[in-house]
């Protein structure tokens, strides 16, 4: 039997769905951890944006 990440992380018994918004939660809260660290480090000057990914248009 090959197991995938998510059986891995919270074993074969529970739902995908349910290990999957748990590992959201998990991976947004150490995402909010790291830039609490880095605002401390760097004198309170973090500054996040928020974006789509992509390019906006030309001009």
């Amino acid at each position: 039997m090959k197991l995938g990440f998510l059986t891995h992380v919270h074993g074969p018994e529970r739902a995908a769905s349910e290990v999957y918004r748990d590992l959201v939660e998990f991976f947004v809260a150490a995402v909010a951890e790291d830039a609490a660290v880095l605002d401390a480090l760097t004198g309170g000057r973090l500054q996040l944006g928020l974006g789509t990914g992509r390019p906006g248009p030309p001009g």
